[in-house]
């Protein structure tokens, strides 16, 4: 069996949103340049898989849930596919701009199935339940025409070359903030894996999904990227805008009773500026990998949330969330970071790359 990995494809963003952003493996792209990445893709595959069957493995933001309509987004993934050659089976680990696919299935499983056997949802939490090496995802088979999809989060391992699959949002931005402050109150032994996988389920899915589902780009463009990039740059009228449009909306009528809602909003606002000045007057970057530009700081945090998280050793870890491809090697630490599709006014040229996973033979490739 051979493997490949594509990461950040952000299928959906099709330039006619917001935020002008595009993927250039979304077929509703329309422009040359996507259909020429695509035939790239498609040419580099074959040639790789020769009469082998292959299995696709995609590291996160597949789908771009946060910043485009799941319609969107879903069409594309099967057009995209449609294109491609014949894939034997697909491993989905979710990111953060696609965490809603993992949401459902935990609902899927957990409640809707269950009820649908006459019996009572699962006790306690029902998206406290993860794998590590993925499971059955009855969700997409008949859509995808693909009965073997399996998704995993916050991982996905393959044991037998020690190699592991995770988005890299997790060791980075505001979930290890959260998971950090919460350390010291959570059972002793409890791992990065466990505190940054449960802890902070709610703060992505609220952030990437609930937001952007009201339809401004509020998810990512609004919030997390919003909150990163005006820090980094000391700047904060984005995030005025953002701030404002989502009390709008998550208070629609307000919450004290007898107290104007013209007033309410205002104050919330008012409390939202204040915290944010706070924020600026000594920017700290809210993402500590490094957008668009790989650093030795990312690479530490990543080293640093395998020890706490992985026993075995040496061990290889495929990442993307930076767009930004990279390699790295220290001591018995080996990372691939597998780039974007997005271009946008920042990145008009994406650093587009695929890891070609033959036996133990792993190459990272441009596709041109």
């Amino acid at each position: 069996m051979k493997y490949i990995a594509l990461s950040d494809l952000h299928l959906g963003q099709t330039g006619k949103d917001n935020t002008g952003e595009i993927s250039l493996l979304s077929c509703g792209a329309d422009m040359p340049e996507a259909d020429r990445k695509i035939d790239s893709l498609g040419s580099t595959i074959r040639d790789f898989a020769g009469s082998s069957p292959v299995s696709l493995i995609l590291v996160g933001d597949v789908l771009d849930l946060s910043l485009a309509y799941m319609e969107t987004a879903l069409k594309d993934f099967a057009s995209l596919l449609s294109k491609l050659p014949v894939i034997h089976n697909i491993i989905y680990v979710v990111g953060n701009h696609d965490h809603h696919i993992w949401t459902m299935h935990c609902e899927h499983i957990n409640v809707i199935d269950r009820l649908n056997k006459g019996f009572l949802p699962k006790s306690g939490s029902i998206y406290r339940r993860t794998k590590l090496d993925g499971e059955k995802f009855s969700l997409f088979e008949k859509f995808l025409n693909n009965p073997n999809v399996s998704i995993a989060y916050p991982m996905y391992c393959m044991a037998d070359k020690n190699l592991y699959f995770t988005h890299g949002h997790l060791f980075g931005g505001l979930y290890t903030f959260i998971s950090d402050i919460l350390e010291p109150f959570l059972p002793e032994g409890s791992s990065h894996l466990d505190t940054v996988a449960t802890v902070n389920i709610s703060v992505i899915e609220f952030i990437y999904w609930l937001l952007g589902e009201t339809g401004q780009g509020m998810g990512a463009d609004g919030i997390m990227e919003a909150i990163y990039m005006d820090s980094q740059k000391g700047k904060k009228s984005k995030l005025y805008t953002a701030l404002k449009s989502a009390i709008e909306v998550l208070l629609p009528n307000g919450i004290i009773a007898g107290f104007p809602d013209a007033w309410e909003h205002a104050l919330a606002v008012w409390v939202g500026k204040h915290i944010i000045d706070e924020t600026v007057k000594e920017p700290k970057p809210l993402s500590s990998m490094d957008r668009h530009k790989p650093s030795e700081k990312s690479r530490e945090l990543a080293i640093k949330w395998t020890d706490n998280t992985i026993c075995d050793s040496p061990l290889k870890l495929v990442v993307g969330h930076t767009h930004v491809s990279d390699y790295f090697v220290k001591d018995k630490f080996e990372m691939f970071n597998l780039g974007g599709w997005l271009i946008d006014e920042r990145e008009p040229e994406p650093d587009s790359n695929i890891l070609l996973i033959d036996d133990n033979k792993l190459e990272l490739k441009k596709v041109e």
